[in-house]
């Protein structure tokens, strides 16, 4: 047995999923406080994005479950908010209409979830399937754009320039 006195010095804490309606306001306001300076095009498509965002995440949720062999499927919210993360870091002058910011979430999606993914089975489940499927079903006009590949979003093209130029590169801001 243990000793009560011990016992008494934990707790146990469960707290539950939000709600989806909550979970999707909370992520709306955000993305309209972020793209507030950005064109009408890109406000509009970025308020759409909570619930196709969502949609992939149950999707995921609910045919990738852990096994022994990938008992590192456990997707939660801090997944769906590593998504909005990315998006976040975005700027003005590059994304600069709705179809190239659906086109950065479905990087985003596919660098949150595709890529903890173990199997090609699963990941092409993710990238090949799913993904196309909720932004042609969601960004019907966008979709051609937005699945084009290859799909790279960064500063590689400026990358050796921007590590030589300074002694501390990272502290810089670059638009």
């Amino acid at each position: 047995p243990v000793d009560p006195r011990v016992v008494s010095m934990y707790s146990c804490v469960g707290i539950t999923f939000p709600p989806i309606e909550s979970v999707i306001r909370i992520f709306s306001s955000i993305l309209e406080v972020k793209f507030s300076g950005f064109t009408e095009a890109v406000r509009e498509t970025a308020l759409k994005l909570p619930v196709p965002t969502h949609d992939l995440h149950k999707a995921v949720i609910d045919a990738l479950p852990p096994t022994p062999t990938k008992f590192h499927y456990i997707f939660n919210l801090r997944d769906l908010s590593r998504v909005f993360q990315g998006l976040w870091q975005c700027d003005p002058q590059i994304v600069n209409s709705g179809s190239v910011l659906v086109r950065l979430w479905r990087n985003e999606c596919c660098r949150v979830y595709e890529d903890r993914l173990n199997t090609e089975d699963d990941k092409a489940f993710v990238g090949a399937t799913k993904l196309p499927a909720i932004i042609r079903e969601q960004f019907g006009k966008m979709a051609d754009i937005a699945l084009a590949d290859p799909l790279i979003f960064g500063d590689f093209k400026d990358a050796l320039k921007i590590l030589t130029s300074s002694d501390t590169p990272w502290t810089e801001l670059r638009m």
